[in-house]
């Protein structure tokens, strides 16, 4: 009796049943860690799209007549805040989003704080290219233009 379920273990049968079931569960696996892969990816380009969108949409609580315990600041801010978190892997960015806070900084010398205008550009610009946000018809004077 042990001698023929042992045999039954060297059958072409067998064999072809194992691979069978070992290739559907590396398939399984393979479209699993790819479903997997590409929601994370799409999650990050929505989350990029909409940090983008709220910084390009509050950016008028920059605005000296803006108030400043504004909802709209807070929201900038929130957004200005999330560009770490969600374009950290992506050094153009950074850059600009380091060379825009110093510009706002309160102990930034006049000739720093008068390029915020031009480095907030730089942000919106580089981060919505990263992002897929499409730009290419938005003058820089529509950017800094804005509706409050």
């Amino acid at each position: 009796m042990f001698r023929s379920v042992l045999s039954f273990f060297q059958t072409p049968e067998f064999w072809a049943a194992a691979v069978g079931a070992g290739a559907t569960l590396a398939a399984a696996y393979w479209a699993l860690s790819s479903a997997l892969r590409n929601l994370a990816n799409h999650e990050l380009k929505r989350r990029r799209v909409a940090c983008v969108c709220e910084l390009i949409g509050n950016r008028h609580a920059l605005l000296p007549s803006a108030k400043s315990e504004s909802e709209t600041r807070e929201l900038f801010l929130r957004a200005l805040n999330g560009v770490p978190a969600v374009f950290g892997d992506i050094r153009l960015v950074m850059d600009a989003h380091n060379m825009f806070l110093q510009s706002v900084q309160e102990n930034a010398s006049p000739e720093i704080r008068a390029q915020a205008n031009q480095r907030m550009l730089e942000l919106i610009r580089r981060s919505a290219a990263e992002a897929g946000v499409p730009l290419l018809y938005v003058t820089n004077d529509q950017i800094l233009k804005s509706m409050s």
